[in-house]
Order: C-alpha cells, then structure tokens, then sequence
C-alpha cells in the first residue's frame, strides 16, 4: 500500500512536468474518435492540464543545471509517450466501469472490468517507476537529498488533504 501510494505520489509530480509535450486541444481531437461527447472530451483536456499543471517546479525547486533539465525533459517526454495510450485507455475503461456500477451490472462484469482498470494501472506505474529512477539517477546526492524532502512533504500535504 505505501509502495502504491508512493508510486501514485510520484505519478503525479512526473505527470506535472510534461506540460510542454502535451497540449489540450491535441488530446480532444484524439479523444473524440471514441465517440465521446464533447463534454467528455472536455473533461479529458481538463484532466490532463491538472495533471501537468506543476510543470517544471520540482526542477526548478532542486536547481537543476541547463543539462540536468534538459534530461529531465527527455524523460519525460519518452515517459509521456509511452503513457498516453495507457492513459487514454484508462479513462475509457474506468467510463465502462462506472456504466457497469450504474446499470447495476452483475459482479462478474463488474469484477472483470475492475481488472482491465487494474491492469492499466500497473502498467502506468512500471513506465512511472522507470521514469522515477531515471529521473533520480541524474540528481546529484544534494538534490537527491532534497528530492526525497519534497516527497516526504508532498505524501503529508495529500495525506490531510491539501
């Protein structure tokens, strides 16, 4: 549960850097050949801004050199790449779930979508986990140090709801 919560703590301060790879009216017109409506794909845009809307602050806030920062956008970038499709798939999937619930579909439906979810889940966190490791190798020992600060601060302020 504290490795999950970590990783999901980590997802979201990654996903909050890749604002500059990824822009909201690219991720509607995607969305919208999976015949949403276009309040879905609103919702979608809007999803994805919250997610990145720290862009670049955890390296500005460690004092990354010009060549640490451009490494960092590279890994993100490649991250970003290999997490869309998951992402999008993601918010489809959970949509079918949350249809399932309201029809009052039987368990096994319900329990066999809960697993595609899941699934999506853990593949999100091994790109993330990557991404993570990645990210800290290119830290020197101080900004590691205050890195793990940041995270610590970071779980505490999500865990009291701020």
């Amino acid at each position: 549960m504290k490795k999950q919560f970590s990783t999901a703590i980590l997802a979201l301060l990654v996903m909050g850097f890749y604002s500059d790879r990824i822009d909201a009216q690219t991720i509607t017109n995607n969305t919208s050949s999976y015949s949403q409506s276009s309040e879905d794909n609103k919702n979608t845009a809007v999803n994805y801004k919250y997610m990145r809307k720290n862009q670049g602050k955890i390296d500005q806030y460690l004092k990354l050199s010009d060549e640490q920062e451009e490494q960092s956008k590279q890994i993100r970038a490649e991250s970003m790449k290999k997490m869309k499709p998951y992402y999008d798939e993601l918010y489809l999937e959970n949509r079918k779930l949350n249809k399932l619930k309201l029809n009052n579909a039987g368990f096994a439906e319900i329990d066999a979508q809960k697993k595609i979810v899941n699934d999506l889940h853990k593949k999100i966190n091994e790109i993330q986990d990557k991404n993570m490791s990645q990210y800290t190798e290119l830290l020197t020992p101080e900004q590691k140090q205050k890195f793990d600060e940041f995270q610590k601060k970071r779980m505490m302020q999500m865990k009291s709801g701020e």
